[in-house]
């Protein structure tokens, strides 16, 4: 206040010149809260560079089951059956593992999870290469291998939305790029271990490859500490702020600060240093359960009682605003026995907020964080379906591949050729698209429907001759076309669910992802084994893709013909 006097006489202000029977008033001033939003750079370019080296050498954990491991299984008496359990127990445990992770990082961080997901598998490669029994290597490659694969890729996928706004779709690119590079140098690269250095050692050292994962969570800063503020319109070179936030101020009972924001306001004029010394001055003055309290609504009074309850129990859950900016300035004024971090605001019902036994339950709290809503929103089925469809025929197709490669005359060398050059057209052409993507004139939601059609009518189109040259085009229009399905899936998901639940909805991607592959699995088995014929199998891929492209193609068509309508009904719009 300096040496002048305030412009308001406050009621229980002691008056001047006679000396206080308590603590001193404290003065609070409103702070302007300026919105904070990602760097687009900066560090991020490190979060991009961690999550390339996780998803580049993840790999090494799933490459290995066919590299690695077969020859081994066989060894322990395995047969087909138990070779196929075990390969889609390790889809199933990746997908549930994937959908808790959401809440896992918002409890523990992208930085521990990512660790302890690289840790995870390095442990895992070590029991499986000492594993002597088949029911032993299943448990430890099925459960911990996809609990690890979910754990150190996951954060590398999400965290990016944090980081990143205006070139969120290129950091994207980037990543998928550096997965598809990972799949072609793995699988070489594991095969050069065994023979060099034979089973044992072979699985030591990929496990240490994986360890590569914990560098990448070393990478993974919390988001909030490279957040920058909003930059404001400006004008003539000088920065304008626009609009202002109020905050309204409430004292309940037990003292506690309940803080709400209103609506954005327009800028109010010029002020002088006058007018800001006197106004927003909130003077905080201790009473006692006796103290008559002001009568008048405008006075500059918050009085807080000294009355000590117990505290109410923390709930991460809850909305809740700690009053943790001005306990400094207001220790005088709070009771002493009741600490200062207790002091939040719970909107929530108090019988709702008793304690239990099972609230205290990681596993319970996990599950109860995760934004069932999601799931029941039309728009998340839209994209997760296809999207699983299309994983699934990518995978299965992958699969039978090699074989039909063999049996129309061909050494395995060209058909792992064949498996090369699909991989890197996915990798060049991801990047491509990604960057294309970030512009507005980039049509996403036609590109998107298009990469489901071309794809569908590139595998089928693969088995009608037993040309070489013509498995190789139609292996690059489908890397082309998956790679535009791959890459604006992120777009997606911003445009019809928004990034904000971009995290709990890759979880519940993979969890579908996981289901639809056990299960087209399965059926691409039964139909190659009943048929035994290749072009039936192909053909029934290309069928569940273009189920994918059907749904995308009809709203297309709803949208035009619902854009015409509107016209020709409002022809004034």
């Amino acid at each position: 206040m300096g040496s002048k006097t305030s412009k308001k006489l406050v009621p229980n202000r002691p008056p001047p010149r006679v000396p206080a029977t308590g603590p001193t008033p404290t003065k609070m001033v409103a702070r302007t809260r300026r919105k904070m939003v990602p760097p687009d750079g900066g560090w991020g370019w490190m979060v991009v560079l961690g999550s390339c080296l996780s998803l580049f050498f993840f790999p090494a954990v799933t490459v290995a089951f066919g590299v690695l491991f077969r020859e081994r299984l066989q060894e322990l008496g395995s047969g087909a059956t138990a070779f196929t359990i075990i390969a889609n127990g390790l889809s199933i445990s990746w997908s549930f593992m994937a959908l808790l992770m959401a809440p896992l990082c918002e409890l523990f961080g992208y930085r521990r999870m990512t660790i302890a997901g690289g840790l995870l598998a390095f442990l895992t490669l070590v029991l499986c290469a000492f594993s002597t029994s088949v029911v032993a290597f299943g448990l430890v490659y099925s459960v911990l291998g996809g609990m690890a694969c979910a754990m150190s890729t996951f954060s590398g996928m999400v965290i990016i939305t944090r980081y990143f706004d205006r070139h969120k779709g290129l950091t994207n690119g980037i990543i998928a790029s550096a997965a598809a590079l990972g799949k072609i140098t793995m699988a070489p690269v594991l095969r050069v271990l065994l023979d060099q250095y034979g089973y044992m050692w072979a699985c030591l050292l990929t496990g240490a490859l994986s360890l590569h994962a914990c560098v990448s969570g070393m990478l993974y800063q919390p988001p909030e500490w490279h957040l920058i503020p909003e930059k404001h319109v400006t004008q003539g070179g000088l920065s304008r702020q626009t609009s202002i936030s109020t905050m309204s101020v409430t004292i309940t009972e037990n003292g506690v600060v309940e803080q709400k924001d209103a609506e954005a306001l327009p800028a109010p004029p010029p002020r002088t240093a006058d007018d800001d010394e006197g106004e927003n001055v909130i003077y905080v003055m201790p009473t006692t359960p006796t103290t008559v309290h002001p009568i008048h609504k405008d006075d500059e009074v918050v009085l807080f009682s000294r009355s000590c309850e117990v505290p109410p129990k923390r709930d991460n859950r809850s909305s809740k605003v700690a009053l943790t900016d001005s306990r400094l300035s207001l220790f005088g004024s709070m009771p002493l026995l009741t600490p200062v971090e207790y002091k939040v605001y719970d909107d929530g019902d108090d019988e709702t907020q008793q304690s239990s036994c099972w609230g205290d339950c990681l596993l319970v709290k996990v599950f109860s964080m995760l934004n069932y809503a999601m799931v029941r929103e039309p728009r998340f089925h839209l994209i997760a379906w296809p999207n699983a469809l299309a994983i699934a025929a990518t995978i299965n197709l992958m699969y039978a591949l090699p074989g039909y490669v063999a049996s129309i005359g061909y050494t395995p060398y060209l058909s792992a050729f064949a498996i090369s050059i699909f991989s890197a057209t996915e990798a060049v052409f991801r990047l491509v698209f990604a960057a294309l993507s970030d512009h507005s004139w980039f049509p996403i939601e036609l590109a998107y429907t298009a990469g489901f059609t071309f794809s569908a009518l590139s595998i089928a189109a693969l088995p009608l001759w037993r040309c070489y040259a013509w498995i190789m085009g139609c292996l690059v229009v489908n890397g082309v076309a998956m790679s535009l399905t791959n890459v604006l899936l992120i777009h997606m998901v911003a445009e019809h669910l928004g990034l904000q639940v971009y995290a709990q909805a890759v979880g519940f991607f993979s969890l579908i992802n996981g289901l639809v592959i056990v299960v087209g699995g399965s059926t691409t088995g039964f139909i190659r084994d009943y048929t035994d014929s290749y072009k039936a199998t192909f053909f029934w891929i290309a069928a569940v893709i273009a189920v994918a492209a059907g749904v995308w193609i009809s709203r297309c068509c709803f949208k035009t013909i619902t854009s015409k309508y509107n016209k020709v009904s409002n022809p004034t719009q």
